[in-house]
């Protein structure tokens, strides 16, 4: 390996990366994921490439519980955990059905969820022992679509002509996911409700063949005081009164119990310290004994919004000790059994199974000032807006590698897209990196971007219409089974299939 090769620079940056363990180059400069050639299925699939690796969910997710459990072994920490995979960090049947696979519970968003699963569990490609816990918008108690619609009236004149039959309420509808929810209970399906304002009066009024245990959440935040819980402001969650108004609610219904105290500090994206979390949660943690306290049949602490992910360098089993010790130092003095502890983790387990392959079109050098002059343009065949729309959304800097020509010296460029769209480039204007090192090759370079695992395509729409009319990326899945790679071809998006979706029938 030359010095000051491409592979040289790129090691040295990506030396203490937990993702980097998966990837290695060979002699001729071809990057490997574990047993996978790159180039093998550039050459077999062609590009753009969608590349969802199973493998790491597993890695990732046993990795995770045995860190948890080691570290409370050694707190003597009497509580249990559970570990939720939240499904919109990406929604694929592949993931869900992989979570599942290694142990983990679910936590939905809304009835298209709740759908999803249920379709799962009767091809009994997930556990019938999962436990689903659902957040998001339920059926409120201040409106029904009953109601809208004998309300309603049209005012149109008579030159106006519907020629589509009146349809039916959306399946993605808050009263269609509460009334799920309630099925699926009655059902035999282990499914808590997280509540939150107006939504508790509908579930106290449902008939239940056994009683219905149920969530609150509190408004909650990156705070670590009453002063800053006053002042926090968000549209999630219910203030401490509230919390305590509905829970002596929930004790007053005969169906139901509660059973969550849901509190979400949201940094699943940030950079945030091991201290520093922890102080935030702990405050969380006194609000669920001074409630358990109260209310005996509360069992379980919900940290909502996720874990720092590993590739800000968060140290999990640091967090944790110090996280756990005082859990008990805080449950000894309210003399109470200490909490399950509930994590809700999307990005964590999916985001680094994520990988674009893209192939450079065109090298452009169009800078004349001298400030510049190093850096040029590398013109991928895709569009960075409907791929990587968190470049854009929260600045998110993603790892870029070469698939090929590894042995070749650097050279520092701006990537951008097909479209015509001046903001069809990565990195983004306002990111904290301003180039991406690729090889400095005039024969065919193949870019490999890693950590699209989580959010991306679906923020943007699996399988739409998309910016400029650029055609999806082709989706292959590799699992693992007895000791093989498994691949599979999962989406091809053809011509038609955008024309069908413009209305071009």
């Amino acid at each position: 390996m030359k010095k000051d090769s491409y592979i040289g620079n790129i090691t040295k940056k990506m030396q203490g990366n937990s993702i980097w363990q998966n990837f290695k180059y060979d002699k001729n400069g071809l990057l490997w994921l574990d047993g996978v050639c790159l180039m093998d299925l550039i050459n077999r699939y062609d590009t753009p490439l969608q590349i969802n690796y199973m493998p790491i969910l597993s890695e990732k997710g046993n990795y995770l519980k045995k860190i948890v459990q080691d570290v409370a072994n050694k707190a003597d920490y009497s509580g249990g955990f559970k570990f939720l995979y939240a499904t919109k960090a990406n929604m694929r049947a592949w993931y869900i059905t992989e979570a599942s696979t290694i142990g983990w519970d679910i936590e939905t968003s809304s009835n298209q969820d709740l759908i999803n699963i249920q379709y799962l569990i009767n091809q009994k490609s997930i556990r019938e022992d999962v436990t689903i816990v659902c957040n998001g918008l339920k059926k409120l108690n201040n409106s029904t679509h009953d109601e809208l619609a004998v309300t309603h009236k049209i005012h149109s004149g008579s030159e106006v002509v519907f020629i589509d039959p009146i349809s039916s309420r959306s399946e993605s509808s808050t009263d269609s996911y509460s009334e799920n929810i309630v099925k699926l209970h009655n059902n035999g399906i282990n499914i808590i409700p997280i509540l939150d304002q107006d939504e508790l009066e509908y579930f106290a009024a449902q008939h239940f063949t056994k009683k219905l245990q149920v969530g609150l959440r509190m408004k909650f935040g990156k705070v670590t005081n009453e002063a800053d819980l006053g002042n926090y402001v968000s549209r999630h969650g219910l203030s401490w009164n509230q919390v305590c108004s509905s829970a002596q609610d929930i004790e007053d219904a005969e169906q139901l119990e509660l059973a969550i105290l849901h509190a979400m500090p949201g940094v699943s994206a940030d950079a945030m310290s091991e201290e520093k979390f922890s102080h935030s949660l702990l405050f969380a943690v006194d609000h669920y004994f001074r409630l358990k306290s109260m209310h005996p049949s509360l069992s379980t602490l919900n940290i909502g919004g996720g874990l720092p992910p590993t590739l800000r360098g968060f140290n999990y089993e640091k967090f944790l000790s110090t996280f756990l010790k005082e859990v008990k130092v805080i449950a000894k003095k309210y003399n109470l059994a200490e909490p399950t502890i509930m994590f809700e983790l999307g990005t964590y387990l999916v985001d680094e199974s994520g990988l674009y392959i893209y192939k450079v079109l065109q090298n452009k050098l169009n800078h004349t000032n001298t400030k510049e002059s190093e850096k040029s343009w590398a013109i991928i065949n895709s569009s960075i807006l409907a791929d990587l729309p968190d470049a854009w959304i929260t600045q998110k800097n993603f790892i870029i590698l070469a698939a090929n020509s590894g042995n070749s010296n650097t050279k520092n460029v701006i990537l951008g897209d097909v479209t015509c769209d001046s903001d069809g480039c990565y990195p983004t204007q306002g990111s904290k990196i301003d180039h991406v090192p690729i090889p400095d090759t005039a024969g065919d370079l193949y870019l490999v971007v890693v950590g699209t695992g989580a959010y991306q395509r679906l923020l943007t729409g699996d399988g739409g219409a998309h910016h400029c009319g650029v055609p999806e990326p082709k989706t292959i899945v590799i699992n693992q089974s007895h000791g093989e790679k498994i691949i599979s071809l999962k989406a091809n998006q053809t011509s038609q299939d955008i024309m069908n979706l413009l209305g071009y029938k």
